[in-house]
């Protein structure tokens, strides 16, 4: 059997802990931009405002202003936390993301802020989260592309390189059974986020969304879904793997605006604060941010072990 990368080279553990404190750096610096600027100017003001663009002032400027931010951070990130990480500037991303909206208000308080009036359910209020949906997936899409191209292509605008990168980043490199075996892990990994999902947000009638609790359930759930992926079918290009939570969260909403006292007892029917069902507990960007980082997490760890195992 072959000894493991850090048996062969005793620095790489030494220079693991600098590695992610550089990362977390990056992090940092993307948070603190969502945090300082755009909370500063173009979202709603107080701690129980739900954290979604839809609720702050302008959401359209809103949705600019973090595409923005993403953009220039996720590269100024991927450059300070260098590349002992698949996608360091997609990872910094979804951290910063995560961290940003700790402090502001979950579903619950969407959907009291989207439902002002007391009354049954309706999937008025899920509309404004398919849109986030797509708007952070095409904008996690853009981070994964343009902090992937090299900084020198990107000042020289050289198209071939850049078309290059794309076509690698976004797996369309890939021919045959490569690209079908993508598919279905991207197809397994949705599966497992989505059974998970249910299974660890608790009962539809559990009251108060709790953060913390929204956030180990898409943890673990986008963890495994990534470790069976890998384990199955053997996929290991992380663009089949850290758009799947984003894809369950967008089911679970989608689901919803038809749905939306979907798995709500009778006894609740007239409540329109408690989510439809535990796919759509998560707001989108609580899916996104720790969703998308646990996925790129898991497919590093699942990259080492095979790494270890193979003889």
């Amino acid at each position: 059997m072959a000894s493991s990368p850090a048996c062969e080279n005793p620095t790489v553990t030494a220079r693991s802990w600098p590695q992610r404190l550089r990362l977390i750096v990056g992090a940092l610096l993307i948070w603190a931009a969502l945090q300082y600027l755009l909370n500063a100017t173009l979202m709603a003001p107080g701690l129980a405002r739900p954290a979604t663009l839809a609720a702050s002032g302008h959401p359209v400027l809103a949705a600019l202003g973090l595409a923005i931010i993403l953009l220039i951070g996720s590269l100024v990130a991927a450059r300070v936390a260098g590349a002992a990480y698949s996608h360091p500037g997609l990872l910094a991303a979804a951290l910063g993301l995560a961290l940003w909206v700790i402090p502001a208000g979950t579903m619950t308080e969407w959907l009291m802020y989207a439902n002002p009036q007391l009354g049954p359910p309706t999937g008025t209020a899920y509309w404004p989260l398919v849109a986030e949906y797509l708007w952070l997936l095409l904008l996690m899409l853009a981070v994964a592309v343009l902090t992937e191209i090299p900084w020198t292509a990107l000042a020289s605008l050289d198209r071939a390189t850049i078309r290059q990168e794309f076509r690698r980043t976004v797996g369309l490199h890939l021919t045959g059974r490569s690209r079908i075996n993508g598919v279905l892990a991207l197809l397994l990994s949705t599966l497992v986020i989505g059974v998970l999902m249910l299974i660890l947000t608790g009962p539809a009638t559990s009251g108060q969304t709790l953060r913390g609790q929204v956030y180990f359930a898409v943890a673990v759930a986008s963890a495994c879904g990534t470790f069976v992926g890998c384990r199955v079918l053997r996929v290991t290009e992380p663009i089949w793997y850290w758009p799947a939570p984003i894809l369950a969260g967008l089911i679970g909403v989608l689901v919803a605006t038809i749905r939306p006292g979907l798995l709500l007892p009778a006894a609740y029917a007239h409540l329109n604060s408690i989510p439809a069902w535990g796919l759509a507990r998560a707001l989108p960007i609580e899916m996104v941010g720790v969703g998308v980082a646990a996925c790129l997490w898991a497919l590093r760890a699942s990259q080492r072990s095979s790494r270890v195992r193979q003889p």
